[in-house]
């Protein structure tokens, strides 16, 4: 994505307040599966607007998370293709909140682990 430097900036502070709320979160033991999956997707959208890719290595945990939970939950819903291509789940269904949260249980660790990571790199430590 192409953007200018103040937008690279604002994107940045933004990402900056993100993972802060997410360490925040992480350290008091409220989060649960919906905060990770659409923690990794915020992290992802931010580094990317400013100036990243989602293949860098302060954000390539967030990546492998996120892929891993749309492929689950039915990624672009396309209606061509592999069976496992499409939506599993009825969206909003018991069954699709019960997959999100064994995402989070899953992924709780690595999540983490790249919580405190991106923040020591966003810090600059």
């Amino acid at each position: 994505m192409w953007t200018d430097a103040a937008q690279r900036e604002e994107a940045l502070i933004e990402l900056r307040q993100v993972v802060s709320n997410l360490r925040a979160q992480v350290n008091e033991d409220k989060f649960d599966g919906s905060d990770l999956v659409l923690g990794c997707r915020r992290v992802l959208n931010l580094w990317v607007n400013s100036g990243g890719s989602s293949l860098d290595d302060p954000v390539i945990t967030f990546t492998g998370i996120e892929s891993q939970s749309d492929h689950v939950l039915g990624g672009s819903q396309v209606r061509v293709g592999r069976d496992v291509d499409h939506v599993r789940f009825e969206p909003g269904s018991a069954a699709e909140q019960e997959e999100v949260e064994e995402i989070g249980r899953f992924f709780r660790e690595s999540f983490v682990d790249a919580v405190n990571s991106l923040s020591s790199h966003l810090d600059g430590s």
